[in-house]
């Protein structure tokens, strides 16, 4: 009888393929990994960046496209990758009270980090005028007031695509963090900084951390790095969500609403159902799948499931098929426009008056424009087709619960 390891020789594999089921630590990866359909969707484009969203169960793959997407990162020039993993949870009793801001901060600490570690890395000779220098040692002050090595290591970790060993500079020359930093700054003509020791405790709106990520953005853009990607992974794998789809939404709720980058942060009772974001190209629509009895006959929309994967939704009230965000709807696919579902049972519900996230979707083709009952308005009834189907315990919630 053959051995486990003469087995897989006469089947022509060198090791046993089944050894780990971890993305992160399989060694064949680039050479085994399948292209899922939207792949290159993720890849997307430099020229006109938008985020993406990948869900689906444990094992169907997900890291597997982190990785390749790091690796892309690696290869490419101009262009960096950045691990989002550690979120901001050490204080956090209840996850849906996370904000964005406090992931953006997080995230930003690393950027710093990277971006400090490139031009000393490569002897930039970065051209900013005194403003621009003032700029970035407040920010640095802001963010990294506080950071230990400990943090430092964790964050050089999750940068890819900077080549040579990045703990050389930050951690091993036997130098405070502050001195490091220092040291960067002195040999760009920036003078130097001084960090605190106890973390500050700054607080900014939206409005703020997003003109530093602007001015970021600059920064990289004056080395050559025109694009970075921001791989969030893992959710499902902290201590407050576990293996829970639910925590897991409400952990990342913040980006999956804010993350799109859209001009305002509107709540879903201020867009009417659906509002087209001309800048990211991003249609969010929001159903709420059991209308209430007192609402006006405008407003009474038959949105329906068909199936899982399948839904009929109405548009605004007044509209015909020619209508502007109709055939936005329509002509999604060949605009460039990804249309986002979001669904909850009702605004009442007791279990959850949230929404919930089921991905993109496009349009079948199928449509129909009608009077609505009671009135004289018109309005456009659309089959849509999901991307990945509803899980089915969310499903039967949604539908028959």
């Amino acid at each position: 009888m053959n051995t486990r390891e003469e087995f897989f020789l006469c089947k022509q594999f060198r090791e046993d393929p089944f050894a780990t089921t971890n993305a992160l630590q399989e060694k064949y990866l680039e050479e085994c990994f399948i292209q899922p359909s939207y792949y290159m969707s993720l890849l997307g484009s430099v020229k006109n960046p938008r985020s993406s969203f990948v869900t689906a169960p444990r094992g169907t793959g997900k890291t597997a496209q982190r990785v390749m997407l790091e690796r892309f990162a690696k290869k490419e020039n101009g262009t960096l990758a950045v691990v989002y993993d550690d979120f901001p949870i050490e204080e956090c009793s209840d996850i849906r009270t996370l904000k964005l801001e406090e992931h953006l901060v997080r995230i930003m600490k690393i950027l710093i980090i990277s971006f400090l570690s490139e031009i000393h890395r490569k002897q930039y000779n970065i051209m900013l005028d005194s403003y621009e220098k003032k700029q970035l040692k407040s920010l640095i002050e802001v963010y990294l007031s506080g950071i230990n090595s400990r943090e430092v290591a964790s964050s050089i970790n999750k940068i890819k695509g900077l080549s040579g060993r990045l703990e050389d500079i930050w951690c091993k020359a036997g130098k405070s963090i502050t001195s490091v930093i220092n040291m960067i700054l002195a040999k760009n003509d920036m003078g130097n900084i001084k960090l605190d020791n106890i973390r500050k405790n700054n607080t900014f709106n939206i409005e703020d951390i997003k003109s530093h990520y602007d001015f970021v953005e600059k920064l990289y853009n004056s080395i050559g790095i025109t694009a970075v990607y921001i791989l969030v992974d893992s959710i499902d794998e902290t201590a407050l969500t576990g293996n829970n789809a639910e925590k897991s939404y409400y952990l990342i709720r913040p980006f999956v609403l804010d993350l799109l980058n859209w001009e305002t942060n509107e709540v879903p009772l201020n867009i009417g159902g659906y509002k087209y974001d001309k800048k990211t190209k991003t249609f969010p629509v929001f159903i709420n799948y059991d209308k209430s009895e007192d609402i006006s006959d405008t407003t009474k929309y038959e949105d329906h499931f068909t199936s899982s994967s399948s839904l009929i939704a109405i548009s605004k009230s007044g509209r015909s098929i020619v209508s502007e965000d109709v055939q936005n709807f329509l002509h999604a696919t060949e605009r460039g426009i990804q249309v986002h579902l979001f669904v909850r049972k009702n605004k009442d519900d007791k279990i959850s008056k949230e929404f919930y996230y089921l991905g993109h979707m496009q349009a079948s083709g199928q449509v129909r424009e009608f009077v609505m009952p009671n009135t004289d308005k018109t309005a456009v009834e659309i089959e849509w087709l999901l991307d990945v189907p509803v899980r089915e315990d969310l499903y039967e919630y949604i539908v028959n619960g």
